[in-house]
């Protein structure tokens, strides 16, 4: 397992140009009625060199993994291609995958920003949770 979280995700942006895929959990704000400091924050998964993604706009909690070899569906083995991972998200009993060169799972506050995950940036998130 690379992450698990009982946080909503969301689909958040997809981008063509640079393959990048991002699912967020928005963080709330201390005037909204379901605010905590649990959720104080967002929190990024992040997916480059993406190639295939099967997954839900909305995701009410998640556990990520890495797969390979004989337990990947057929459906997916046939989509996979030399240098890349195949992920599966599973959330509310359901399996999705994305095939990705990789991932990285981070904490942030940025505020309303539609940001993807782009190397010539450098941005930086306040805390890696996962790379994958």
């Amino acid at each position: 397992m690379i992450y698990q979280s009982n946080r909503k995700f969301r689909l958040w942006a997809y981008t063509v140009s640079h393959s990048s895929l991002l699912l967020r959990s928005e963080m709330k704000f201390v005037d909204q009625e379901d605010y905590s400091e649990n959720v104080s924050w967002n929190i990024d998964i992040e997916f480059w060199a993406v190639s295939y993604i099967d997954t839900a706009h909305v995701l009410p909690g998640l556990i990520m993994s890495e797969i390979t070899g004989t337990i990947l569906p057929q459906r997916i083995r046939q989509k996979t291609t030399t240098g890349q991972k195949v992920y599966e998200i599973e959330s509310g009993g359901v399996k999705y995958y994305i095939i990705a060169g990789g991932v990285l799972v981070g904490e942030n506050k940025w505020e309303n920003e539609d940001r993807i995950f782009n190397y010539s940036m450098n941005l930086k998130h306040d805390n890696i949770l996962a790379i994958g």
